[in-house]
């Protein structure tokens, strides 16, 4: 269950400089669709039939011998509160070597893609997006992530966009474009709704969270030797994979209970407003892993017409999911 994935690009943003104006349009030229999106799991829930579903853990990390007046430490706090108004868990990590690091770790879905290097596969020939009424919030806010504490994101992505630009993305950064953002904060528009929007959503996902905090706390007093490894996953930006099928069934355990007149918890779980917004999206657990079955099986063979030796691992991995869910099926 723990193995440390590409994730949302937490190291690097958290000391970027202060930018004033920050020009941006679209020019629908799909290079930021270079890989799959990420989603809230309300998104997901909504998307299963698109993506093959991943869920991670994700966030900063701090080491607690660092000074309070560390650069550091000061913007992993800007990240601790942005982040714990939107439903993440601080989390204590002692390694062996008796260090001890602070993290705060939010939850987000991911998608699995066919091959190594593939993009979105809802990318069209022409360059547009397949699901474009539909698409995340994630898309919606490139360059900049809703993750990040606005002050931070809006560098972060000015940043970001000026290393895409050098890279081959036609994005139009030109004085006529609009400001979208300015001296860290999104100016008014379709930008900071979407980012508004985005929190909004991440403000759902407390129920979720908590059964993949439990089992990510249960793998590490299990597997104590897996604390250094996550340390330096979360060091480098990177995230911590879950089963979707794992946070499903347990948020369909909650819904069962929450719709049972016998269940002494029956109001307390139904008083969180945002939370039952996720829950009434929920799909039934048949089709969910039927259509996740459909995109599996289609997944593995382009990667077995294409025959690169380069996406044996991603082909591995489908296969390991395809057995994991045809079981579950039958359950």
């Amino acid at each position: 269950m723990l193995a440390a994935l590409p994730g949302v690009g937490y190291a690097g943003c958290m000391d970027a400089p202060m930018i004033s104006d920050v020009h941006f349009a679209c020019t629908a030229c799909g290079k930021c669709c270079d890989s799959p999106p990420t989603f809230t799991l309300g998104e997901a829930m909504e998307l299963y039939g698109d993506f093959i579903l991943t869920i991670r853990l994700a966030g900063p990390i701090a080491d607690a011998r660092l000074p309070a007046s560390s650069p550091v430490v000061t913007a992993y706090r800007v990240q601790r509160t942005h982040l714990s108004a939107h439903g993440a868990l601080t989390f204590q990590l002692d390694t062996a070597e008796g260090r001890t690091y602070e993290t705060i770790l939010q939850i987000y879905a991911g998608a699995i893609r066919a091959g190594n290097d593939d993009p979105c596969g809802m990318l069209q020939p022409d360059g547009l997006c397949g699901i474009y009424e539909r698409r995340p919030q994630r898309c919606r806010t490139v360059p900049f992530d809703y993750w990040l504490a606005e002050p931070i994101a809006v560098p972060n992505g000015a940043q970001r966009l000026e290393a895409a630009i050098k890279r081959g993305w036609k994005c139009d950064v030109s004085d006529a474009a609009p400001v979208v953002a300015t001296e860290g904060v999104f100016m008014a528009g379709p930008y900071r709704d979407a980012y508004r929007d985005a929190l909004a959503l991440m403000d759902q996902q407390g129920a979720a969270l908590g059964i993949v905090a439990e089992a990510f706390k249960r793998e590490l007093n299990e597997k104590p030797e897996m604390v250094g490894p996550v340390v330096a996953a979360l060091g480098q930006g990177q995230a911590i994979d879950f089963s979707f099928l794992m946070v499903l069934d347990g948020l369909l355990r909650i819904r069962a209970a929450m719709d049972d007149p016998a269940n002494a918890d029956r109001d307390r779980l139904r008083a969180d407003a945002q939370a039952m917004k996720l829950f009434e999206a929920l799909p039934l657990r048949e089709d969910f892993l039927r259509a996740q079955l459909a995109l599996i099986d289609a997944a593995i063979a382009t990667n077995l017409t294409r025959r690169r030796s380069v996406d044996r691992p991603n082909t591995d991995r489908l296969r390991a999911l395809k057995a994991d869910y045809a079981a579950a099926l039958q359950v």
